[in-house]
């Protein structure tokens, strides 16, 4: 069996994190997976902090089916903290029915807290993304502790 392939795309709102998620996932023919999807009612994209975690919790959902299924996932999220990477790679890798997924982090370029705010197309409140941008951690100093 091939391994499945788990492409993380995260940033701040407004940094294009989805139109990067749909392109990959339409050229590399993955599932492209992200809160996003559960957020639009009627048409319109509705963003406060208790529909943002549900959504969260819906789109872990397709994760573990996709992972079931060893399909190649994209998922697109904020994810300021490497703990949130290592969530959904988990999440992932914790329903798969062989081996753990090649995993591959894109993280948007950085731009500050006022210019995410400016691009950003959902309306999420300007304090909101501030907060996001405090905890902001890059990926690349990541290094996983070991289970003991």
């Amino acid at each position: 069996m091939t391994r499945p392939f788990l492409t993380i795309v995260r940033g701040l709102p407004g940094m294009g994190k989805s139109t990067r998620a749909r392109k990959y996932a339409e050229e590399s023919g993955a599932l492209l997976i992200e809160p996003d999807m559960f957020l639009t009612s009627h048409g319109e994209y509705i963003y406060n902090d208790v529909r943002y975690r549900q959504a969260c919790g819906q789109a872990f959902t397709c994760i573990r089916v996709a992972a079931i299924m060893c399909a190649d996932v994209v998922y697109a999220d904020v994810l300021p903290k490497r703990d949130d990477v290592v969530a959904v790679v988990r999440e992932y890798n914790n329903n798969t029915r062989g081996d753990d997924a090649i995993v591959n982090v894109i993280e948007m370029g950085a731009i500050d807290a006022a210019l995410s705010f400016q691009r950003n197309r959902h309306n999420v409140k300007r304090e909101d993304i501030e907060a996001m941008a405090l905890e902001w951690e890059p990926w690349d100093t990541y290094e996983e502790e070991e289970d003991s």
